[in-house]
């Protein structure tokens, strides 16, 4: 592949920009929102279970952390499956 040119390297300058922000203040369009996703993976130790815990829930409240955490630690609830 040769060198990548920019549009208006190929085509000349803009007539006109209309911006997403613009379009949005028109009401042509819906004010588009992003979402931060942690990126889910092995958790290796009880440490990083915690820690991933506190990243996904921590737009909670302390007693709802609480009431969403399990009471049990990890290697406790995987047993009690297998049996």
């Amino acid at each position: 592949m040769g060198d990548k040119k920019r549009t208006h390297e190929i085509f000349g300058e803009f007539i006109d920009r209309y911006t997403i922000r613009e379009a949005e203040a028109d009401g042509a369009i819906v004010p588009i929102l992003y979402e931060g996703r942690t990126a889910h993976g092995a958790v290796k130790d009880g440490a990083s279970l915690d820690d991933l815990f506190e990243d996904l829930f921590r737009e909670h409240t302390p007693e709802e952390l609480e009431a969403i955490k399990p009471s049990t630690p990890p290697r406790a609830r995987s047993s009690r499956r297998r049996t």
